[in-house]
């Protein structure tokens, strides 16, 4: 949708809120409609290898699935907790499937939508996990949004 509505292809449409910040000079928002949480969502999880006060400096694994998901995470880890990750975009699958993961891996992965949803900690080497909707609500006392409506 983001890609249709930006080629002129759609009128109107729900899209993400990081491609409307890419475009917000050419779109206009209808501002009572959009994507939002509260808290927890349970479709955008950022699992790790270790607590996430020990992230500090570690390496972040991102799904490509979703860059406001991913652009939130970055401003979270950044500008809340004052970490200096770097950041990898990388299909987090082959990872999730091993209880053993290789030295050079990520210590933490975003996971997005079935992905997230689907994760189960016992299976994997990655055994925190933490819902960045309800990790953003605790820290910054504001709501995400994840999607707008716009024209």
């Amino acid at each position: 949708m983001n890609r249709r509505l930006a080629a002129g292809e759609l009128d109107a449409s729900v899209i993400s809120a990081f491609s409307y910040g890419e475009h917000f000079r050419d779109y206009w928002l209808l501002p009572e409609y959009c994507l939002s949480s509260l808290g927890y969502v349970n479709s955008v999880l950022l699992v790790s290898r270790r607590p996430l006060e020990e992230l500090d400096g570690q390496t972040i694994g991102l799904s490509s699935a979703s860059a406001t998901s991913a652009a939130l995470l970055r401003i979270f880890l950044s500008r809340i907790l004052h970490f200096r990750n770097r950041f990898t975009t990388l299909d987090a699958a082959p990872l999730l499937r091993n209880p053993v993961t290789p030295p050079e891996a990520p210590s933490a992965l975003l996971l997005i939508g079935d992905q997230a949803l689907e994760f189960d900690p016992s299976a994997s080497a990655y055994r925190q996990g933490y819902d960045v909707g309800q990790l953003w609500r605790e820290r910054t006392g504001k709501p995400v949004v994840f999607g707008v409506w716009a024209v």
